[in-house]
């Protein structure tokens, strides 16, 4: 989702509630469904475009027109035991999250992919979102990068 003209992109595995995240900020332009490429830019700051997608419907109906967005942060989407909550992780899982959501091409080029992620993930937060139905997401997230800005 695009919230305060940077991209926010949901992670997981399949069915951990990534939609419903999306969802769950009313109102926000939907960046990417299904796939995204981020990148680093020349001016040091991280930037994610949205990829070909394959989704129809209710998300699709709410794209963004732009082609390129600052990164503002990522987040791997739990389901919640009744509490919103976003939660900081430590480097490993950090960079684990983000193994999981890279595709993979060439296996010989493992170790440059890990070095780039680990340069992400120190470069652009990383956390936990746990989501509970009905509970609107955005207010949540912009406190989070705020604080995390500081």
């Amino acid at each position: 989702v695009e919230i305060d003209g940077g991209a926010v992109l949901f992670i997981g595995p399949s069915g951990a509630g990534k939609s419903t995240a999306a969802d769950l900020c009313p109102g926000r332009p939907i960046f990417a469904v299904d796939k995204a490429a981020i990148f680093p830019g020349h001016d040091g700051q991280w930037w994610a475009a949205p990829l070909p997608e394959h989704v129809a419907g209710r998300l699709h109906d709410r794209r963004h027109p732009s082609r390129r967005l600052p990164l503002r942060g990522i987040f791997r989407v739990q389901q919640s035991d009744g509490r919103f909550e976003i939660q900081p992780t430590d480097a490993l899982r950090r960079l684990l999250y983000l193994r999981e959501s890279v595709m993979s091409g060439d296996p010989t080029r493992e170790e440059m992919r890990v070095d780039c992620l680990q340069s992400l993930q120190e470069s652009v937060p990383v956390a936990v979102i746990r989501t509970v139905m009905g509970q609107e997401l955005t207010s949540g997230i912009r406190a989070y990068l705020a604080g995390r800005q500081r």
